[in-house]
Formats: C-alpha cells, sequence, structure tokens
C-alpha cells in the first residue's frame, strides 16, 4: 500500500520538449513495438481511441490525471485491482486520492491510459516521449499553453491511414492530425483534423435553432384565425389559418362526415375549398327547404375574393340545373 499522501500538483505536463527528437532507426523500432503493444492493450481494457481524440480534457484535468496515475501506479493494491479487473475503481481512487468520483469517472479513458503508459516499462520509450517535469518548481522553460484551433499539433504517430494520423503529444493529449506521409512511431506535425465530436455543440445549436423555427412555422401555421360555419341540411366547421389556408374540417353528421372524407382540403386556398364543399353541398342535395345556404365567418374576415370562385359556381349550377340555391355570407358582421 502506497503510504504517501496523493500530491495533485506533483507532477504537470509541459507542452515543449527542450531536447529535439532524434529520429534513428534503433529507437524508430522501440517506438514501434511499444506501440504495437499499445494498441493490444488498449483493446484488452476496452479503450475505444476514438473516445481519446474526441475528449481531450483540459491541461489542467490532464495533470490532475497524470499525478493519479503516477499514484496508483506505485500502489500495489490499487495497481493490482486496475490490472487484474481491467477497470477502475472510482469510489477506491476517489477515497485514495480525495478528487471527486464524478470527475475520476468523467475523465476515466484518459486516466486508464496514464497508467497504463507510466505502470509498464514496455513504454519507456513513450514515457521518454511525454513532457513531465515537476509541478513545484518555478521555471520559465515550462510552456503551458492549450493549442489553438489553427495551430499545429506535433506528437507521436500510435495509429495513421491514408488521411490522418492518432499522435501522442508532449503533454499528454491523443489528437488526430492531418498527415498523409506520417508513419507509426515517427514524429510528425499537422493540424488537428476535428471529428463530429468537436462539432457537437454547434450541431446541437443549430438543430435546437432548426426545431424552434420549425415549432414557431408549425404553431402559427397550424394556428386558427378564422371560422366558418357552413350551414346545410348538415353544417360543416372550416378552421382557417392566417394565410388563408384551411387546416381543419369538420362535420358532426353522417352524410357531414362523408363528403369531408372524399375531399382534399387541408391547407389548400380557402376559395378552393368553400367552392368544392358548396359543389358537394349541392350534388349531395344537402341544400335546406328554403335553398339557402348559409356562411358565417368569425374571426379575421375573408376578402370578397375568397368567395367568388363558390358564388359563381352556385351561379353556373342553378342556370345548368334550373334552380335558385342563394348562398347568404355573414363575414364577421357584414352581409353579403
Amino acid at each position: 500500500m502506497n503510504e504517501e499522501i496523493f500530491d495533485r500538483n506533483k507532477l504537470k505536463f509541459t507542452n515543449k520538449k527542450t531536447i529535439k527528437l532524434v529520429e534513428n532507426k534503433n529507437d524508430v523500432d522501440k517506438k514501434k513495438e511499444a506501440i504495437s503493444f499499445l494498441n493490444k492493450q488498449l483493446r484488452l481494457y476496452n479503450l475505444d481511441i476514438k473516445k481519446l481524440y474526441n475528449n481531450i480534457p483540459e491541461y489542467s484535468a490532464r495533470n490532475v490525471l497524470l499525478n493519479i496515475a503516477c499514484y496508483v501506479a506505485e500502489d500495489e493494491e490499487l495497481i493490482d485491482i486496475v490490472t487484474r479487473r481491467r477497470e477502475i475503481p472510482y469510489i477506491k481512487f476517489a477515497k485514495r486520492t480525495g478528487e471527486s468520483k464524478k470527475f475520476i469517472e468523467k475523465y476515466k479513458d484518459y486516466l486508464m491510459l496514464y497508467i497504463l503508459l507510466i505502470h509498464n516499462n514496455k513504454y519507456k520509450c513513450i514515457q521518454n516521449y511525454l513532457a513531465i517535469v515537476d509541478g513545484r518548481e518555478e521555471s520559465t522553460d515550462i510552456v503551458v499553453v492549450e493549442h489553438e484551433k489553427n495551430d499545429k499539433i506535433t506528437g507521436l504517430v500510435l495509429k495513421k491511414n491514408s488521411r490522418y494520423a492518432i499522435v501522442i503529444t508532449h503533454s499528454g493529449e491523443i489528437v488526430r492530425v492531418k498527415h498523409q506521409s506520417s508513419s507509426i512511431g515517427y514524429e510528425v506535425t499537422g493540424r488537428e483534423k476535428k471529428g463530429i465530436m468537436y462539432y457537437s455543440r454547434q450541431i446541437v445549436a443549430l438543430v435546437l435553432i432548426l426545431v424552434i423555427a420549425f415549432s414557431s412555422v408549425y404553431y402559427v401555421y397550424n394556428k386558427p384565425k378564422t371560422t366558418i360555419l357552413i350551414s346545410g341540411t348538415s353544417t360543416f366547421k372550416l378552421e382557417v389559418n392566417r394565410y388563408s389556408k384551411v387546416i381543419d374540417i369538420a362535420s358532426k353528421t353522417t352524410k357531414g362526415k362523408r363528403v369531408i372524407s372524399g375531399m382534399t382540403y387541408q391547407y389548400q386556398d380557402i376559395d378552393y375549398v368553400l367552392n368544392e364543399l358548396t359543389t358537394e353541398i349541392i350534388n349531395n342535395k344537402m341544400v335546406p327547404e328554403n335553398s339557402e345556404i348559409g356562411i358565417i365567418v368569425s374571426g379575421d374576415r375573408l376578402k370578397n375574393i375568397d368567395f367568388r370562385l363558390m358564388e359563381q359556381t352556385v351561379k353556373d349550377k342553378n342556370t345548368e340545373n334550373k334552380t335558385n340555391v342563394k348562398i347568404r355570407i355573414n363575414n364577421g358582421g357584414l352581409m353579403k
């Protein structure tokens, strides 16, 4: 058991190595061997490298994770639990280090990565690549800056394909960089290749804006501004939005419901629907004995032009059938 008190500030990463990396074949071969073993161990510990480059902890959090990893690597009980179970015992780690269980759970993947790298001497070449210094010493040589959006990033290649390389940086980040000619075990420099997770906030914000916009349009488009009652032997109730589009028709009678079921009316212009409905009323002999079809408009008034097609159809029907069907319109108090 490690009797040393946990110090979250004992060590810290820097962004910059003071000694330039020399890429001789022997060193590269050792790195390739270590990286190959690391990739196998990541799979064994169920660590998805995508999670590592999509969820990079901030610099201060990485430093805390580094110190937890070093503390665990020196504690026989804790390292035995990790290597035997291949998982992080959150509660035990929290109790022993004083860090919150929530913090350890949030960054469990990076913590496991650091524990594996620090505990196993197979990774000595990767350990040497990391720029780690005494966190309690002040030094003007220590550079601690988060990389910006367009900064070029330097790192040791862990995986690669034809479009990008996955690297580990001096400061312990796993990053995807755009680099077509990279090779595993070599150091490369390139701009970060952003994945979908990087834009997740923007995507969520855009989706939220679109949902709000769609909901607003849907609400406005489906909010009735005018109600029309058409009375024959059955009564029909029409709901019309502010754009003079019919959004609903209802009738309480069986015959009325049958007439509606055969019509295409939703989101059609009111003049078209009035004409169709009046035609159906006449054709289905639903005109009252006094030959008067009543139309009452409440809410926003309709324009005179909205009645013209219907009025012309009724006129043509009267001529054709030698009838005298009348339309009586109360357009929001204006008689027509």
